[in-house]
């Protein structure tokens, strides 16, 4: 004779068995990636990865830049190589047409911000191949869409921080020494070396790159030419990768912090707190620290409040 299964418990284990098929469906519902990974180039995938792309031979003068980089979270443990390259002529065009970059208005706030897209639009068909590199990376490595985004910010995130200034780094030097700048603001406690900004490896100052007119910012195409960038160096640069891979991607920007960040729409995870929320779409974008390592989206280095920030560029 069969026992008689109690009403109480046959909803109790019910319940269970919603409850788990309600996680796992949050969970693996970015695994299918957008339809970013469709070749738009013929050149195999391991001849991208490699680096011996179709840059044609004496077409241009190339600089290479042959990296490898860890990335985080579900695919903690992976390693990436990749050589990014760059023809001379597109630097020089690109950092030409930074020199007469404008400002724009912020959309509801009193605010005027660097015009991004300026300089991101003008770049965009110097960074096809690299796009494509990022894309055949991880068609290579069978990676889901957060994993993508988690490899890409990643390799930007271990390249090493360099300040950009509109004029001399001496200059900001002398007047951070003359008390013309607060030694407690970012920039002296870089020039100076103060802490927790000391020289490493025995430097006897932090790397600087100078007289980058008018407003302090490398171009996303200038970045991959000299990997020299600070902070929205870097979120300019992601922003023109990620978004030509269907990522839906903000630069947010704080005159308070003087700092730059990304914002990405995406299925974050539970450990991903922090987030700016944006009431003109109803969307919710995750923070993202594009200058140091470590750094998974969501997970700010500081309190992070929405109200010290700005949408830079949607």
């Amino acid at each position: 004779m069969q026992k008689n299964i109690q009403p109480f418990w046959l909803l109790t284990g019910l319940f269970i068995v919603i409850y788990f098929l309600v996680i796992f469906l949050h969970f693996s519902s970015d695994i299918k990636p957008k339809e970013f990974f469709i070749q738009e180039d013929k050149t195999p995938i391991d001849t991208l990865i490699e680096g011996r792309d179709s840059f044609v031979a004496n077409s241009c003068q190339v600089t290479s830049h042959k990296m490898s980089w860890k990335s985080y979270g579900g695919i903690s443990g992976k390693e990436f190589r990749a050589i990014f390259k760059i023809c001379k002529e597109d630097f020089i065009n690109a950092r030409t047409n930074r020199k007469i970059v404008g400002l724009k208005k912020v959309e509801g706030r009193n605010l005027r911000s660097i015009d991004y897209n300026h300089l991101i639009t003008h770049d965009k068909p110097f960074l096809k191949k690299t796009v494509q590199l990022f894309k055949n990376i991880a068609k290579k490595h069978q990676l889901n869409y957060k994993e993508t985004a988690d490899m890409v910010v990643s390799c930007i995130q271990q390249i090493d921080y360099v300040l950009v200034h509109n004029k001399t780094c001496e200059y900001y030097l002398k007047q951070c020494q003359s008390g013309r700048l607060e030694n407690n603001s970012f920039d002296c406690k870089w020039h100076l070396g103060l802490s927790p900004y000391r020289p490493e490896n025995g430097n006897q100052r932090n790397p600087c790159i100078e007289e980058i007119e008018p407003y302090g910012v490398q171009s996303p195409a200038e970045f991959l030419f000299n990997l020299k960038g600070d902070c929205d160096t870097r979120t300019s640069f992601l922003f023109l990768i990620l978004k030509n891979m269907g990522y839906d991607i903000v630069i947010l920007n704080s005159d308070i912090h003087s700092h730059s960040i990304l914002g990405i729409n995406i299925n974050a995870g539970p450990f991903a707190t922090n987030f700016y929320y944006n009431h003109s779409n109803n969307i919710k974008y995750y923070v993202w620290e594009s200058t140091s390592t470590g750094f998974p989206v969501g997970v700010y280095p500081k309190a992070f409040k929405s109200s010290e920030w700005y949408i830079a560029l949607i």
